[in-house]
């Protein structure tokens, strides 16, 4: 884990959102794997805790990021741009604007 003394670079910050929303799509098809399964048989057991342990992995993700987010990248290439996703990269997750660089996120 990441020490609360330096602050993650914004390339570092970006790629654990990204891990966290593969781990939770990860996570939702596990669990939708398992509503089809017949309650109480091995099937849906093993997809039980195969979602008890993908949802553990999102929540170590999450924590993970609380830290690297806690103080600011010493990287002063990560300071030219600062508003909300300005950590972020331009993908399917929110384009940004060629005008000022500042990031529209669309909403699914």
């Amino acid at each position: 884990m990441l020490s609360r003394m330096s602050g993650a670079s914004d390339p570092e910050l970006d790629e654990q959102s990204r891990r966290i929303i593969g781990a939770v799509d990860e996570l939702k098809a596990l669990e939708q794997a398992k509503r089809r399964t017949a309650r109480s048989s091995d099937e849906f057991h093993q997809l039980a805790e195969a979602v008890e342990d993908k949802a553990d992995e999102v929540w170590r993700f999450a924590e993970n990021e609380l830290r690297m987010g806690d103080k600011d990248s010493s990287r002063p290439v990560d300071h030219e741009a600062t508003g909300p996703g300005d950590w972020t990269r331009p993908d399917d997750f929110g384009a940004r604007d060629a005008r000022d660089g500042s990031e529209h996120v669309q909403r699914e």
